[in-house]
């Protein structure tokens, strides 16, 4: 998938009214405090990666010393501008900008952020790989690159994606069968979607309520984020384990990090700390 193609898509779901009005009235998920308790400096510098309305970003300039909020999504990015000059923010900046191409310097930030629903939504593995490269490039020696990812061998995800998997075996088998089998389903499962068909494994669409956009989502295992942390740089990645990833439900925004891990399985997602 082409990178004009990712970000339109990005553009689509996200430059509605639903996403933002549903990010602007939340604020961090506890597990989001717990960890930048554990590495944020009142000095820092932030680069929030996929920030939209600044949902984190505000939080942090409250805490750090200067904050940058990048985004494609430009409905998003006004939301934050106005923000930023109604409340009197001057720590704090946004641009439009790709996750792919980040407006700063080499070594010139502490700490990047991408946040709930960033990482795990950009489209393609080669899309999220230069996003991953791009925080290293911009990192000070020594900095930290904090993400969250959905956990594919949590048990809800899991099933989800069997599905998904027997589809795309079947389509490609006999693609008249498998789009047959498709329409069927999708009259009882609202998840399929047309597009899964030639999209990645392990990957679900995901649709807010009310709206029409769809939206890709990746779901990584442990090790395949370490992996790729790895390959760009990072060291000493620490893995934190996390109860709920959703800002939207209170569930999700009293999610605490884990003080005793459990198995995958009963795993949603991940917060991640990697350092440069």
């Amino acid at each position: 998938m082409e990178q004009r193609d990712s970000e339109e898509i990005v553009r689509k779901y996200y430059n509605t009214r639903q996403h933002i009005e549903a990010y602007r009235n939340t604020g961090l998920i506890v597990c989001e405090q717990q960890i930048f308790d554990m590495f944020l400096r009142p000095t820092d510098r932030v680069l929030d990666i996929g920030c939209f309305v600044g949902r984190v970003s505000f939080a942090l300039a409250k805490r750090c010393g200067f904050v940058l909020g990048v985004d494609i999504a430009e409905d998003g990015i006004m939301q934050a501008r106005e923000k930023k000059r109604a409340e009197g923010f001057e720590n704090c900046d946004f641009q439009i900008a790709s996750a792919q191409e980040l407006p700063a310097d080499d070594g010139s930030f502490d700490v990047t952020l991408l946040a709930y629903n960033s990482l795990e939504c950009m489209p393609g593995k080669k899309q999220r790989e230069s996003a991953l490269a791009e925080c290293f490039r911009v990192l000070k020696p020594g900095g930290h690159a904090v993400l969250s990812v959905h956990n594919r061998w949590h048990s809800r995800y899991l099933r989800v994606l069997a599905v998904y998997d027997t589809v795309r075996l079947i389509y490609r088998l006999h693609h008249r069968l498998g789009s047959m089998l498709l329409r069927q389903l999708q009259k009882h499962w609202t998840f399929l979607h047309p597009d899964m068909l030639t999209h990645e494994r392990h990957t679900i669409f995901e649709q807010m309520a009310g709206s029409v956009a769809v939206w890709p989502v990746y779901f990584y295992s442990r090790s395949e984020i370490k992996r790729q942390l790895r390959s760009m740089g990072f060291r000493d990645i620490r893995i934190f384990q996390i109860d709920a990833q959703d800002p939207y439900t209170q569930q999700g925004r009293s999610a605490a990090v884990r003080s005793r891990p459990r198995p995958s399985f009963f795993v949603p997602g991940y917060y991640i700390v990697a350092t440069k």
